[in-house]
């Protein structure tokens, strides 16, 4: 009997520590499952103005273009600069052989003279016999063919100034002069070939200061009007290579939307006094607008999108998540403008989302909103 109770009670012990060793184990589990939740990366929803701005490309076109083209004929004489060359308003560029229109212009230079000398002869005989006709020394008959003719050499005098002026344009023709401040382009005929009336010579291009075209999608267009309303002339900037090349203002919108493309086409101007950009290149334009005041932002990565819609992750204290939808709002290349249940502070996860479901535990990986938040 004294052998029975002692195996009993040594049974006894040995099935109280396997209970004490399988809750250790089944304690350690837990704790293990908990602290291997699914790691991800999380960043905080932050409070701040949100500087707003448009990006998009354009392409640049001179603010003025002009052909020098030849309103004469003859044989091309001279030029004066070679291609490429930067010119001034009033430079001479070419000179035609103008030696037969200089011959014209001293013709009938020559002929108006002549008719001029005509018709002071003809007004000094007119007021001579003014007198004598009212004593009727002269008959009333000879009296009109004198006042006839007066009449004939002022009209040939006119038609003389009217043909010199003509043959002096002519003349000032054979000397091509730069209409504006520029650049030559290419020259397409050699000198001495001959000139036809319409030929042209190169083109002359100013590109200080230079236009920018572009389009925007029709639903920047209420912001972007509004914006331009409360401050007058919006701020544009040309970037090259990722960098300001230029500044300017917008000067123009189209006020008809594309039917095939939904856009609206826009133009704006650079000073371009360095001379950093080129007619034909290609730039992006970023159009500054007034800042969003106070606004939620958190990163575009953190955005998904389900059946309902935009939605979040959220962080709980004790590591679980819960599903936040959201609508966006602007939005640059990293971050996004949301409103919905989320609160500053709130952390919402970044990476780590593809098997994710509310209710999962996380652990998680801080990760800051950066403070410049503008293109």
């Amino acid at each position: 009997m004294k052998l029975g109770n002692f195996t009993v009670i040594a049974l006894c012990l040995i099935a109280s520590l396997s209970f004490s060793r399988c809750s250790s184990h089944s304690e350690a589990d837990s704790q293990n499952e908990k602290a291997s939740g699914t790691s991800v990366k999380t960043a905080v929803v932050e409070k701040k103005d949100m500087p707003m701005a448009l990006e998009t490309v354009g392409y640049l076109t001179p603010s003025a273009q002009v052909e020098i083209t030849v309103s004469v004929e003859g044989e091309l004489l001279k030029s004066y600069f070679e291609e490429g060359s930067e010119v001034k308003k009033g430079d001479l560029l070419f000179e035609i052989l103008s030696v037969k229109y200089q011959a014209f212009v001293d013709r009938t230079q020559s002929a108006l003279e002549r008719y001029e000398i005509e018709l002071a002869h003809a007004k000094k005989k007119l007021e001579r016999h003014s007198s004598l006709v009212k004593k009727n020394f002269v008959t009333q008959s000879r009296f009109d063919d004198l006042k006839k003719e007066v009449l004939i050499f002022e009209s040939l005098v006119k038609t003389e100034k009217a043909n010199l002026a003509l043959a002096q344009l002519d003349l000032d023709h054979c000397s091509l002069r730069a209409p504006i401040d520029g650049i030559l382009g290419k020259q397409k005929v050699d000198v001495g070939n001959l000139l036809h009336s319409g030929t042209i010579l190169t083109i002359l291009i100013q590109g200080t200061p230079i236009h920018v075209d572009f389009q925007l999608p029709e639903k920047h267009i209420s912001a972007l009007k509004q914006t331009q309303r409360r401050l007058g002339k919006l701020a544009i900037t040309g970037l090259v290579d990722g960098k300001p090349a230029a500044h300017g203002v917008l000067t123009f919108i189209d006020p008809v939307i594309s039917k095939a493309s939904g856009t609206v086409a826009l133009r704006g101007c650079f000073l371009n006094e360095k001379g950093m950009l080129h007619p034909g290149q290609f730039v992006k334009v970023l159009i500054k607008l007034e800042n969003i005041k106070d606004a939620l932002i958190i990163p575009k990565s953190a955005v998904q999108i389900s059946e309902d819609g935009a939605y979040v992750y959220v962080v709980n204290e004790d590591d679980t998540i819960r599903y936040v939808l959201v609508k966006k709002g602007y939005r640059n290349d990293d971050f996004v403008v949301v409103t919905g249940d989320l609160q500053e502070g709130d952390k919402i996860i970044t990476e780590g989302l593809l098997h994710l479901y509310p209710g999962a535990s996380v652990t998680e990986i801080l990760d800051t909103v950066d403070e410049d938040t503008q293109e």
